[in-house]
């Protein structure tokens, strides 16, 4: 892992890179702290919400309830979902069919936010060329490295740069959540269509408004010392890659190149050629050279931008790479590639996944190992390709040093996966695992029964845990869990449903199983109230006929709320000897069923967990 070396600042623009008017210029190197936040945008502001056609529940709105307001089903007790001394929701006028619970009309919803625009693509540089690489011939395959080939010089270079960040960066500590046996979730590390490369464009030029190369002193091409300045920021350039199209191989499909493309087009295309995020790749530019918030970067960051074939095996164990595997786009689709790799060849590799691995903290045999149980492929991936573990000193040091022991690369993947995407070791950035229903939310992702909400940048998916189920979206969660593959009828069953709707074939399906009737009217077909948010008794009536259950309810009610003969008693009893829903705790007495309250996501999760587990 090789990195430029350039003189330390002086105080002064240490200071003014603290107050945001310069980004830093440093690279942060592969195991380095790094400056402390992004200068151009929060996770938290890019995370604006979108209901995106086509995903499961385009319809939610965004939600700023308060957890005590919803339904929090779970094995021993629920919640009072009321504010004391606020009314309940007001009930539906029109009288609804005996069969299907009859909802009241969504209030009326903000629209959602605008999609951000794609970037206008950038003026292309046409004196920015990669270094000459020279291509593997048949009697030169990829090689796989080997992790002693991988090490120690990065460690060495955080250590000084740590220090340097101690004075001038915030302290702000994104490592909470940090597991060091899941650093990162298979579906986030394997998705290679995660973003498009005109989202990667947007990011990039998020992460860098203004590239200061041609700048008094960062003129384009000037000598750097070992080095020269580049030609253009990474969100800037453009790359030959005619020389660089790579057939099928086992790891990754092929890969066409072209006279002219972006870094964000080469980014998009490796990963889906090799199946690694261009999330994870991002991350690992910055982690290895800073090339994604760095506005004046040298060459030679471009020609080592993965780090790949750059063993710790020269004198004082710096980095020599190999100068045949120079050139962006040959880094970043041999990096993916290697990634792959060990996924492929788990035992030649010394961290190997869902068992004990013993790894060092630090570079020195003397900070000692400490027991590892990895849990996933991608994190003995990490591991394999930066051999150390961060200690707690690490951890707590935000961006900044930690002590003699402490190494930061696996620190520092994992925050900028944090500050820019979200949580890497939850299936859904929005819901951590100290989340009173993480199991079941993670769960219904890993499944495939929740896709979940499109953020308005298309980066991310978001789980929304207090967002009300809409009776599409539990059409939807159903027809998933039960692996349905009907196709709804040319004639609708239902008045406010067409054939080719949002989830047509999961409402005509429900119909079809006699999961629900609709809501009755005055003439002609029922309606299914697609938008309409599901009510509590309503899930348990859809619940309780895809059980195909058959139950009488006792003469004395569980619930202090619902007695004998009320509509949907038995469902509703059912429910509750099931186990499936222990109502909400009052201060004495008998709980509460509240069945005209409508289901929070994490409640629907929790219900249709129990449903299988």
């Amino acid at each position: 892992m090789i990195r430029r070396t350039r003189e330390l600042f002086p105080l002064a623009i240490a200071l003014a890179m603290f107050a945001g008017l310069i980004a830093p210029a440093t690279s942060s190197a592969a195991d380095a702290p790094v400056a402390a936040s992004d200068p151009t945008a929060s996770a938290a502001a890019l995370w604006a919400e979108l209901n995106a056609p086509g995903d499961l529940e385009e319809s939610v709105p965004p939600t700023t309830s308060n957890p005590a307001t919803d339904p929090q089903p779970n094995p021993g007790s629920e919640p009072n979902p009321d504010y004391p001394g606020l009314g309940k929701e007001s009930e539906p006028q029109s009288p609804g069919s005996p069969e299907d619970p009859n909802e009241s009309s969504t209030p009326e919803e903000s629209e959602s936010p605008e999609l951000i625009a794609d970037p206008v693509a950038p003026t292309e540089l046409d004196d920015l060329k990669p270094a000459p690489n020279s291509e593997p011939t048949e009697e030169e395959p990829l090689t796989p490295l080997t992790e002693e080939q991988r090490a120690q010089e990065a460690e060495k270079r955080a250590a000084q740069l740590a220090a340097q960040n101690n004075a001038i960066t915030s302290r702000a500590n994104l490592a909470s959540g940090f597991k060091a046996g899941y650093i990162i979730s298979d579906s986030n590390f394997y998705n290679g269509n995660a973003m498009s490369a005109a989202q990667i464009q947007t990011f990039l030029n998020q992460r860098v408004p203004r590239c200061t190369l041609g700048d008094t002193g960062r003129e384009m091409g000037k000598a750097w010392g070992n080095t020269t300045l580049a030609w253009g920021c990474l969100k800037d350039a453009k790359w030959n890659t005619t020389s660089l199209t790579r057939p099928a191989n086992a790891y990754c499909k092929a890969y066409q190149g072209t006279a002219s493309e972006s870094s964000a087009s080469v980014i998009a295309k490796v990963a889906q050629a090799c199946g690694i995020s261009p999330k994870v790749l991002l991350v690992m530019l910055e982690k290895e050279q800073s090339l994604v918030t760095d506005t004046w970067p040298t060459i030679r960051q471009f020609n080592f931008a993965m780090g790949y074939n750059c063993p710790d095996s020269g004198p004082n164990n710096s980095a020599n790479c190999n100068a045949g595997d120079t050139g962006f786009m040959q880094q970043v689709y041999r990096g993916a590639w290697q990634l792959k790799v060990y996924r492929a060849n788990p035992n030649n590799y010394r961290y190997r996944p869902f068992q004990n691995n013993m790894i060092q903290w630090h570079p020195n045999l003397g900070c000692g190992t400490s027991p590892v149980y990895i849990e996933n492929w991608a994190t003995a991936a990490l591991y394999i390709y930066t051999p150390y573990r961060p200690n707690q000193a690490a951890l707590d040091a935000g961006w900044g040093e930690g002590n003699g022991c402490s190494s930061y690369g696996n620190r520092n993947f994992y925050q900028f996966y944090k500050q820019w995407f979200g949580t890497p070791n939850t299936f859904f950035p929005d819901v951590p695992q100290n989340h009173k229903f993480f199991k079941e939310i993670e769960w219904m992702g890993t499944s495939g029964l929740s896709t979940g909400i499109k953020t308005s940048d298309g980066r991310a998916s978001m789980y929304q845990p207090k967002t009300r189920v809409s009776r599409e979206a539990m059409a939807a969660f159903l027809y998933r869990m039960q692996g349905a593959t009907y196709i709804g009828p040319a004639t609708s069953p239902f008045a406010d449903v067409k054939r080719g709707d949002p989830f047509y074939n999961e409402i005509a399906w429900m119909h079809k199983m006699g999961y629900s009737t609709g809501i009755k009217q005055a003439s002609g077909k029922p309606k299914y109230a697609p938008k309409d948010r599901v009510s509590r008794e309503a899930m348990a009536a859809f619940i309780y006929r895809l059980e195909g259950a058959k139950y009488s309810g006792p003469a004395t009610s569980p619930f202090a709320d619902m007695r004998k003969g009320d509509k949907f008693y038995n469902e509703i009893t059912w429910m509750h000897k099931m186990g499936y829903s222990t109502g909400m705790k009052q201060p004495s007495g008998k709980p509460k069923y509240t069945p005209k309250d409508r289901v929070s996501r994490e409640a629907m999760a929790a219900f249709i967990y129990r449903l299988n587990h």
